[in-house]
Order: structure tokens, then sequence, then C-alpha cells
């Protein structure tokens, strides 16, 4: 029979035990420090990442807007012939010369050329009248009684302002009224500037006939015409910001 085991003194039982290293609690409290702040500063970059890369989608899409609001504006755009005017080569929306102008309704020749006042311009042998619009007027180029104010309402209405003498009961002012009823035809023709920044004599852009719709004042007379055919995009932002000032 196998002797029983003899016990051990308590004394020898505690050293027996294994004992953690000095210090082990303190280095586990900062091991979970340290966790907790890599935790954070893995937080904090990954919402950094969040915002700049929205910060970055924001700058992409703002880029993006004016790339395509450009490239809109250079779309070539329908250029319809004048309707009723066989052989009239000009089209709606391209841009020319005055002098291409007159030429292409057969108002001037080698020889002789009609004059365009004030910006207007009657063919009489065919009861056609062409308006000419500058946009941008300054003082070097044009006279105060010429500064008249002009500018796009809408894509269909325009806002004119006739020469200083045009009143509404006779004369050139009412000839405008009774256009239509007269067999008259008016014909729109829009420039931004007289100049453009190389100092060059800019064209003018087809507008296209319009129409009479309305009027206020006399001397000068601010009518409204509607337009046949829209303003071009080209032309709109121009067209119309004059119209706010």
């Amino acid at each position: 029979m196998a002797a029983a085991p003899i016990p051990l003194p308590a004394c020898e039982i505690n050293n027996n035990v294994p004992t953690l290293p000095a210090g082990f609690a303190y280095n586990a409290q900062n091991w979970l420090v340290m966790q907790t702040a890599v935790q954070e500063v893995q937080h904090v970059m990954e919402q950094t990442q969040i915002e700049l890369a929205n910060q970055l989608l924001l700058w992409l899409k703002t880029q993006l807007n004016e790339v395509l609001s450009l490239l809109v504006n250079r779309i070539h755009h329908e250029q319809l012939r004048l309707e009723n005017l066989a052989l009239n080569p000009l089209k709606v929306h391209a841009r020319y010369t005055r002098g291409q102008i007159l030429a292409g309704f057969a108002a001037t020749t080698f020889v002789y050329q009609k004059p365009a006042r004030e910006g207007v311009l009657v063919i009489e042998e065919q009861n056609i009248e062409l308006l000419f619009v500058t946009l941008n007027k300054n003082e070097k180029q044009f006279s105060p009684t010429t500064m008249y104010h002009d500018y796009a309402i809408n894509e269909r209405l325009f806002h004119w302002q006739s020469q200083n003498s045009a009143r509404p009961d006779r004369g050139k002012g009412l000839s405008y009224i009774q256009h239509k009823q007269t067999g008259k035809r008016v014909f729109l023709f829009v420039r931004e500037q007289a100049k453009d920044e190389y100092g060059n004599t800019m064209g003018f852009v087809n507008f296209g006939e319009v129409e009479y719709i309305s009027h206020h004042g006399s001397q000068p007379m601010s009518i409204t015409w509607q337009l046949k055919t829209p303003i071009p995009n080209f032309m709109w932002q121009q067209a119309a910001k004059l119209a706010i000032g």
C-alpha cells in the first residue's frame, strides 16, 4: 500500500504560487488607455476622410456645373432661314456685320448703302424695318440721346426703346403699333457691345422677326416685342442681365 503524501507547510505553499510581475496592473491600464486613444484617432481619421471626400465631391460638382454651363453655351444651335424671304441668305441666331445684314436684305450695293440712323433702318420698297441693338452701351461710343435701355424680358419677349422722337399717336411710333395691320415686318439684330476685347467691331446676332405686343411712354416709347424664335442660349445671359441693372 502506497504511503500517503506528506503535506507541505503553509509557508512553502504560498511561496510556490506564481506571482504577477511588478507594475503589471499599471502597464495593463496604460495599454487600455492607449488602445482607447488609438480607436479615437482612427474614428477622427475616418470622420476627416469622410469630410474631405464630401468637400471633394462638392468641389467636383461645382466644377462640373461650370463646365456644363460653358458647354451648353457652346452647343451648336439650329440656324433657321428667315420665313418668306427666299432670296435672303441670313439665318436666325447667326452673327453678321451690319454690312452683311444690309446686303442680305438687298438694302446695299457696291455704289449705294442705306444709312442706319439711331439703330433703325427702314427698307420702304420691301415694307421691312431692321432694329439694331447694342446691349452694353458706353458714353464713348453712344451719345446721351442714343443710350437706349434695351434688354430681354424672357426668352420670347424683348424690351426696346424707340428713337427719342417716336410717339404712339403718330409717325414712327404709330407705325410700330400698327405694323401687323400695315403688313410691315420688323427684324431684330442684337450684339453684346460695340467692340470685343481686342477692339474689333462686333457683329449682330440675328434674333429674327418680332411682333408688337405692348408699349408705354412717349418720346421715347418703350416697346415690348415678341420674338418668333426664342433667344439663343449663348445670348440669353447678356440680353437679360440688363433688365435688373
